[in-house]
Protein backbone atom coordinates (compact mmCIF):
# COMPACT_ATOMS: atom_id res chain seq x y z
CA UNK A 1 0.00 0.00 0.00
CA UNK A 2 1.07 3.46 -0.72
CA UNK A 3 1.26 6.46 1.77
CA UNK A 4 0.78 9.96 0.56
CA UNK A 5 0.87 13.17 2.54
CA UNK A 6 -1.92 15.94 1.45
CA UNK A 7 1.34 18.77 1.81
CA UNK A 8 3.85 16.84 -0.23
CA UNK A 9 0.90 16.14 -3.12
CA UNK A 10 -0.37 19.45 -3.18
CA UNK A 11 3.44 21.37 -3.16
CA UNK A 12 3.96 19.02 -6.17
CA UNK A 13 1.42 19.98 -8.42
CA UNK A 14 -0.24 23.02 -7.17
CA UNK A 15 0.47 26.24 -7.20
CA UNK A 16 0.07 27.66 -3.13
CA UNK A 17 -1.75 30.84 -4.85
CA UNK A 18 -4.42 28.71 -7.22
CA UNK A 19 -4.74 26.08 -4.68
CA UNK A 20 -5.74 28.98 -2.18
CA UNK A 21 -8.00 30.72 -4.98
CA UNK A 22 -10.04 27.38 -5.53
CA UNK A 23 -10.52 26.52 -1.91
CA UNK A 24 -11.70 30.18 -1.41
CA UNK A 25 -14.60 30.56 -4.20
CA UNK A 26 -15.81 26.82 -3.01
CA UNK A 27 -15.85 27.69 0.61
CA UNK A 28 -17.92 30.92 -0.56
CA UNK A 29 -20.25 28.74 -2.87
CA UNK A 30 -20.90 25.84 -0.10
CA UNK A 31 -22.64 28.79 1.76
CA UNK A 32 -25.25 28.78 -1.03
CA UNK A 33 -25.11 25.75 -2.64
CA UNK A 34 -24.37 22.86 0.52
CA UNK A 35 -21.53 21.41 -2.00
CA UNK A 36 -19.78 19.17 1.23
CA UNK A 37 -20.47 19.36 4.99
CA UNK A 38 -20.13 22.82 6.58
CA UNK A 39 -18.20 20.71 9.15
CA UNK A 40 -14.88 20.61 6.70
CA UNK A 41 -12.15 22.92 7.36
CA UNK A 42 -9.64 24.07 4.81
CA UNK A 43 -7.22 21.26 5.60
CA UNK A 44 -9.96 18.69 5.00
CA UNK A 45 -10.84 20.32 1.57
CA UNK A 46 -6.75 20.72 0.54
CA UNK A 47 -6.78 16.81 1.78
CA UNK A 48 -9.48 16.20 -0.93
CA UNK A 49 -7.95 18.04 -3.61
CA UNK A 50 -5.00 16.16 -2.84
CA UNK A 51 -6.66 12.79 -2.82
CA UNK A 52 -8.02 13.59 -6.43
CA UNK A 53 -4.12 14.00 -7.30
CA UNK A 54 -3.21 10.52 -6.61
CA UNK A 55 -4.23 8.98 -9.27
CA UNK A 56 -1.62 11.46 -11.49
CA UNK A 57 0.72 11.09 -8.38
CA UNK A 58 0.47 7.40 -9.63
CA UNK A 59 0.88 7.97 -13.40
CA UNK A 60 -2.54 6.48 -13.99
CA UNK A 61 -3.46 9.48 -16.12
CA UNK A 62 -0.50 9.54 -18.79
CA UNK A 63 1.56 12.68 -20.16
CA UNK A 64 -0.92 12.88 -22.76
CA UNK A 65 -4.63 11.49 -21.43
CA UNK A 66 -6.31 12.54 -24.28
CA UNK A 67 -10.02 13.54 -24.02
CA UNK A 68 -11.11 13.17 -20.71
CA UNK A 69 -14.58 12.99 -18.84
CA UNK A 70 -15.50 13.64 -15.41
CA UNK A 71 -18.69 12.23 -14.65
CA UNK A 72 -20.00 13.50 -11.22
CA UNK A 73 -18.19 16.36 -11.00
CA UNK A 74 -20.19 18.29 -8.11
CA UNK A 75 -17.20 21.23 -7.13
CA UNK A 76 -15.00 19.61 -9.44
CA UNK A 77 -13.69 17.02 -8.11
CA UNK A 78 -11.50 15.16 -9.20
CA UNK A 79 -11.70 17.39 -12.73
CA UNK A 80 -10.32 20.61 -10.99
CA UNK A 81 -7.39 19.61 -9.07
CA UNK A 82 -6.48 17.74 -12.27
CA UNK A 83 -6.48 21.37 -14.30
CA UNK A 84 -4.92 23.23 -11.63
CA UNK A 85 -2.32 20.65 -11.84
CA UNK A 86 -1.66 20.65 -15.40
CA UNK A 87 -4.04 23.08 -17.58
CA UNK A 88 -2.81 20.85 -20.46
CA UNK A 89 -5.42 18.09 -20.13
CA UNK A 90 -8.85 18.35 -22.24
CA UNK A 91 -11.41 17.85 -20.05
CA UNK A 92 -15.38 17.77 -19.78
CA UNK A 93 -17.46 17.92 -16.75
CA UNK A 94 -20.21 16.29 -16.59
CA UNK A 95 -22.80 17.41 -13.94
CA UNK A 96 -26.66 16.90 -13.99
CA UNK A 97 -27.04 19.65 -11.52
CA UNK A 98 -27.82 22.84 -13.23
CA UNK A 99 -26.96 25.44 -10.32
CA UNK A 100 -23.53 23.36 -9.88
CA UNK A 101 -22.80 23.57 -13.62
CA UNK A 102 -23.70 27.17 -13.78
CA UNK A 103 -21.21 27.29 -10.82
CA UNK A 104 -18.74 25.04 -12.18
CA UNK A 105 -18.19 27.42 -15.20
CA UNK A 106 -18.32 30.20 -13.23
CA UNK A 107 -15.22 28.63 -11.49
CA UNK A 108 -13.51 27.90 -14.04
CA UNK A 109 -13.57 31.27 -15.38
CA UNK A 110 -12.36 32.64 -12.04
CA UNK A 111 -9.53 30.19 -12.38
CA UNK A 112 -8.45 31.03 -16.23
CA UNK A 113 -8.63 27.01 -16.71
CA UNK A 114 -9.78 26.16 -19.99
CA UNK A 115 -12.32 23.14 -20.00
CA UNK A 116 -16.28 22.31 -21.19
CA UNK A 117 -19.07 21.75 -18.43
CA UNK A 118 -21.83 19.36 -19.87
CA UNK A 119 -25.29 20.35 -17.73
CA UNK A 120 -26.98 17.04 -17.62
CA UNK A 121 -26.51 13.15 -17.07
CA UNK A 122 -24.06 11.48 -19.88
CA UNK A 123 -26.95 9.58 -21.36
CA UNK A 124 -27.61 13.72 -22.56
CA UNK A 125 -23.64 14.24 -23.78
CA UNK A 126 -23.77 14.34 -27.84
CA UNK A 127 -23.78 10.86 -29.40
CA UNK A 128 -20.15 11.43 -31.16
CA UNK A 129 -18.89 12.49 -27.83
CA UNK A 130 -15.95 10.10 -27.20
CA UNK A 131 -13.58 10.07 -24.55
CA UNK A 132 -10.17 8.18 -24.04
CA UNK A 133 -9.76 8.59 -20.18
CA UNK A 134 -13.61 8.33 -17.99
CA UNK A 135 -13.06 9.64 -14.22
CA UNK A 136 -15.56 9.17 -11.67
CA UNK A 137 -15.15 10.03 -7.82
CA UNK A 138 -17.69 8.31 -5.75
CA UNK A 139 -20.34 8.32 -8.42
CA UNK A 140 -22.59 4.90 -8.05
CA UNK A 141 -21.45 2.71 -11.55
CA UNK A 142 -24.45 1.30 -12.19
CA UNK A 143 -26.05 -0.96 -15.15
CA UNK A 144 -27.22 2.37 -17.27
CA UNK A 145 -24.37 4.63 -16.38
CA UNK A 146 -22.06 1.87 -17.65
CA UNK A 147 -23.53 1.46 -20.54
CA UNK A 148 -23.59 5.19 -21.17
CA UNK A 149 -19.20 4.91 -20.23
CA UNK A 150 -19.06 2.25 -23.00
CA UNK A 151 -21.29 4.81 -25.46
CA UNK A 152 -18.94 7.17 -25.11
CA UNK A 153 -15.16 5.64 -24.42
CA UNK A 154 -13.01 5.67 -27.49
CA UNK A 155 -11.72 2.23 -28.32
CA UNK A 156 -9.08 1.43 -25.77
CA UNK A 157 -10.14 4.08 -23.06
CA UNK A 158 -9.59 3.74 -19.59
CA UNK A 159 -11.73 4.27 -16.64
CA UNK A 160 -10.25 5.55 -13.24
CA UNK A 161 -12.75 5.06 -10.38
CA UNK A 162 -11.89 6.65 -6.45
CA UNK A 163 -13.64 4.67 -4.35
CA UNK A 164 -14.91 0.84 -3.62
CA UNK A 165 -17.99 -0.19 -5.16
CA UNK A 166 -16.49 -0.56 -8.65
CA UNK A 167 -18.39 -3.78 -10.66
CA UNK A 168 -14.66 -5.84 -11.22
CA UNK A 169 -16.78 -8.40 -13.78
CA UNK A 170 -17.93 -5.39 -16.01
CA UNK A 171 -14.55 -3.88 -16.88
CA UNK A 172 -11.42 -6.32 -17.35
CA UNK A 173 -8.09 -5.64 -16.59
CA UNK A 174 -8.64 -3.62 -13.49
CA UNK A 175 -5.99 -2.49 -11.44
CA UNK A 176 -6.42 -1.59 -7.76
CA UNK A 177 -4.41 0.76 -6.05
CA UNK A 178 -4.45 0.91 -2.08
CA UNK A 179 -3.67 3.74 -0.75
CA UNK A 180 -3.52 6.01 2.34
CA UNK A 181 -3.39 9.84 2.69
CA UNK A 182 -1.93 11.20 5.74
CA UNK A 183 -2.39 7.72 7.50
CA UNK A 184 -6.20 7.59 6.88
CA UNK A 185 -8.04 4.87 6.33
CA UNK A 186 -7.59 2.81 3.52
CA UNK A 187 -8.28 4.40 0.21
CA UNK A 188 -8.81 2.82 -3.21
CA UNK A 189 -8.37 3.77 -6.72
CA UNK A 190 -9.15 1.51 -9.70
CA UNK A 191 -7.92 1.61 -13.29
CA UNK A 192 -9.39 -0.52 -15.95
CA UNK A 193 -9.21 -0.49 -19.37
CA UNK A 194 -11.89 -1.26 -21.91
Amino acid sequence: MREFKTKEILSRHIEPEKLGLYLTEVEKANEKFSLFSRNLQRGDLEALVADCLVADELGLIGETPGRVVDIGSGWGLPAIPLLLATNKIDITLVERSQKKADFLALLLHKLSLSAHVHAGDIQTLPEDAKFDVIISRRVALEKKLISQIRRHANPGATIIYYGTAFPHDVFESAKVVEYSLDNSDVRTIIKSDF
